[in-house]
């Protein structure tokens, strides 16, 4: 019975060490691929987005946007919601690069948060993908 026991502690330990370490090696590729990111910011995203800075705030990754008001207002942005969260979904299926960085953000805990600030206004729009929602 005692070597049973010393089995599933074994069993467990060893589990609970290689979540941990595939949870750091997921979180380091994160990492790695917001610095790469960042070199490139400020990127035009369309006509009235423009990224300008990306960082990892906590467990989340968190992208910042100017939106060009005189293009698009942040309401009507906000009024789009569902459609950019599809179109991230649509995104994350369809290219490698973006479902590969989405699986090491899940596996890392990690949220993705997309703030959009209107360059006259000021105000704001955010939207945030959970690990559960980026997995699903």
């Amino acid at each position: 019975m005692k070597a049973l026991l010393r089995l599933v502690l074994a069993c467990t330990l060893l589990f609970a060490i290689t979540a941990c370490d595939s949870s750091l090696r997921n979180r380091e590729y994160v990492e790695a691929e917001v610095n790469k990111t960042r070199q490139d910011t400020p990127k035009p995203v369309d006509a009235a987005t423009t990224l300008i800075k990306v960082d990892i705030e906590g467990d989340n990754v968190v992208y910042r946007y100017l939106v060009d008001e005189e293009q698009i207002s942040i309401e009507d942005v906000a009024a789009k919601e569902d459609i950019i969260r599809n179109e991230l979904k649509n995104s994350i299926e369809l290219n490698e690069e973006y479902h590969q960085f989405a699986e090491a953000c899940v596996g890392a805990h990690m949220s993705i948060v997309l703030i959009y600030t209107g360059n006259t206004s000021h105000e704001s729009f955010t939207l945030t993908f959970t690990p559960e929602n980026l997995a699903g």
